[in-house]
C-alpha cells in the first residue's frame, strides 16, 4: 500500500487503503475493537482530509440469528446449521459487493461461516460452502485486505447468550483460535494475530492501525483447494 506522502503525489486521487476484517472466536474483543477504530479513523488528520472514512460493516451473523429466530444451539443441526451460514454468507457477500468502491472495516468476515460450520455443523456444511460463488468472491476479496485474527483467551471476556455458544470450559473455546487458523493458511490468507495477551483497548487500537499503515499481514502460506 502507498503511504499518505505517496498517495498524494502529483495531485492524484490517493489509492485506497486496504479493507479490514476483525475475526477470530466469539468474546475476543472484536465489536468493541472495531467501535474504537471507528472513532479513530472517522477523525482524520486535516493534512489529508481527502481519504475516505470507512465504511462500517457490522457483525452479519447477530442480526440474521435475530431477524430469523436462529439460536446458537442451531449451530449443531446439520441442516439449520448449514441454513444459518449460508445466509450468513450471502448477507456478507453481499454487503461487501455494494462496497466494492468503498474502503470498509468488516466485524467478522465470510471466513467465519466457513470456520463454524467446520466445527460445529460438519465437513458437508463446509465443503457447500466452501463451493459456492459468494465465497469465492469474498475469499478474493480477503487475500487483499488486511486481516486481523483477535486471539480468545481472555477468560473475563467470555460469556454466552441466545445467538452465542455456550462453552463447557475455555479450553474448548481458545481451541477455536486454532480453527481460524488453520483456514485460513488452507485458503491462502494471510492474516496478523491480536494476542489475547494485549487487554488495553489504546495497545489493540494502535496495533491494528500499524497492521493497516503497513498493509501486509505477518503470515502467508500457498492456497490449497478446500
Amino acid at each position: 500500500m502507498s503511504t499518505k506522502s505517496e498517495s498524494f503525489n502529483n495531485g492524484s486521487k490517493p489509492s485506497r487503503r486496504s479493507n479490514l476484517y476483525l475475526i477470530g472466536p466469539q468474546c475476543s474483543g472484536k465489536t468493541t475493537l472495531l467501535n474504537a477504530l471507528r472513532a479513530l479513523y472517522s477523525d482524520h488528520d486535516p493534512a489529508f482530509q481527502d481519504i475516505d472514512k470507512p465504511f462500517i460493516i457490522e457483525e452479519a451473523a447477530r442480526l440474521i440469528m435475530q431477524e430469523e429466530g436462529f439460536q446458537a444451539t442451531d449451530l449443531c443441526d446439520s441442516v439449520r446449521g448449514l441454513e444459518l451460514q449460508m445466509r450468513i454468507l450471502r448477507r456478507q457477500d453481499q454487503t461487501e459487493e455494494q462496497m466494492r468502491d468503498r474502503w470498509f472495516f468488516a466485524d467478522r468476515s465470510p471466513l467465519d461461516t466457513l470456520v463454524y460450520a467446520k466445527e460445529y455443523t460438519g465437513p458437508d456444511a463446509l465443503k457447500t460452502l466452501a463451493q459456492t460463488e459468494e465465497w469465492a468472491r469474498s475469499r478474493s476479496r480477503m487475500q487483499r485486505a488486511t486481516v486481523v485474527v483477535c486471539e480468545a483467551g481472555n477468560v473475563e471476556w467470555l460469556s454466552a447468550d441466545s445467538v452465542r455458544i455456550a462453552y463447557q470450559n475455555a479450553s474448548e473455546w481458545k481451541a477455536l483460535n486454532g480453527a481460524f487458523f488453520d483456514l485460513l493458511r488452507e485458503c491462502g490468507i494471510r492474516y496478523s494475530v491480536l494476542s489475547y495477551g494485549i487487554k488495553d483497548l489504546g495497545q489493540r487500537v494502535a496495533l491494528v492501525s500499524r497492521f493497516l499503515e503497513n498493509d501486509k499481514s505477518s503470515l502467508y502460506v500457498e492456497p490449497v483447494p478446500l
